[in-house]
């Protein structure tokens, strides 16, 4: 209180009114002051409790922030090292190039000459290929020609075949025709023969000889195939044994003996025959047992199955001979044996 001056009044009361004021307005501002100090404390207090705490993450911020930096340090000297071997690298990549540069220059070089020859020999190929072309133009034209050529012959011969089996049914019609005319005449030649003496017989001398020249051929009326007949086939480089003088056997005898023989021969059996030197004896039936010893013992006799092809063939001849005779007498006579007439 006695620190303020004091103030020169004309009034001693006004002068105690101005000390109250002062001495309340003193109070007043320290009461504010401790006031506005205690809250300044307060706020210091928690502005230090939050600086700790914000240090304290900072701290650990600053933790992880070093960790980070560790790594990054550690991918920066990995990085480097990249960064030197990719160095390395592109060094060796440039000198490859460059060598790489050198081979495209002169594979580029050869593969000019490549493609103007290739142009050469393509323009020769095709110039081949023209000539090739026409060729076998030409050639199609010519077998085109030639097909139709085949075409047109195959119709003839297609015309021809019809006209052939036309042929062939008619030959076969006239080959029924002369097999039932050959059996009727045998029948009736067997007929005429039987008529014969007992043991008359045929000189080989008879017989017709078997020419190249002659009209006749054995095939012509009879089977093509004579090994039909009922005798074992004999060749004629190997010629049958003759058989001993005296009585030979007979047809009929041969016949009973080895079983029916059913050839135009044996339907015959009632005459002999003689073919190439040898005596061929057919009894008159099938108890004939006189006719083999009838004939005149200096003949040389044989059996039918002995004879050859050749020998067989002259005998059907002589027998187609003697029934052409035999039919032309029997048409003399009023008897008709003739087959009727084919177209």
């Amino acid at each position: 209180r006695g620190r303020f001056p004091s103030l020169p009044c004309a009034h001693p009361r006004r002068r105690k009114e101005m000390e109250n004021k002062i001495r309340e307005a003193k109070e007043t501002f320290m009461r504010l002051t401790d006031e506005q100090l205690e809250a300044t404390t307060k706020k210091t207090i928690a502005e230090n409790e939050h600086m700790a705490s914000e240090l304290t993450f900072q701290n650990r911020d600053t933790e992880r922030l070093l960790h980070k930096n560790s790594l990054l340090v550690e991918e920066n000297r990995l990085a480097k090292r990249e960064l030197e071997l990719r160095k390395q690298t592109e060094e060796e990549m440039a000198r490859r190039n460059h060598a790489y540069l050198k081979s495209i220059k002169s594979l580029l070089s050869k593969l000019k000459g490549l493609d103007s020859s290739k142009r050469e020999l393509e323009k020769a190929g095709r110039q081949k290929e023209d000539m090739a072309l026409g060729q076998y133009r030409t050639r199609i034209l010519l077998l085109q020609e030639t097909v139709e050529g085949a075409y047109k012959e195959l119709d003839s011969m297609r015309h021809d075949i019809r006209i052939k089996a036309s042929e062939v049914h008619k030959l076969e019609s006239l080959k029924e025709e002369v097999t039932k005319f050959i059996q009727q005449a045998a029948d009736d030649a067997k007929a005429k023969m039987q008529q014969q003496p007992m043991g008359a017989w045929i000189e080989e001398s008879a017989l017709p000889e078997l020419g190249p020249d002659d009209g006749w051929r054995p095939g012509d009326v009879v089977p093509p195939k004579l090994e039909v007949l009922p005798f074992p086939d004999q060749s004629d480089a190997d010629p049958p044994p003759r058989a001993s003088r005296g009585p030979g056997r007979c047809m009929a005898c041969w016949r009973d003996g080895r079983g029916g023989a059913g050839s135009l021969v044996a339907r015959l059996r009632c005459a002999r025959y003689r073919a190439g030197g040898w005596v061929l004896d057919v009894g008159r039936d099938p108890t004939h047992t006189r006719s083999c010893a009838d004939a005149p013992q200096s003949r040389t006799r044989a059996n039918a199955q002995s004879l050859s092809m050749a020998q067989r063939e002259r005998v059907l001849r002589y027998l187609l001979g003697r029934l052409h005779e035999l039919r032309l007498g029997s048409n003399t006579h009023g008897t008709d044996v003739s087959p009727r007439k084919v177209a």
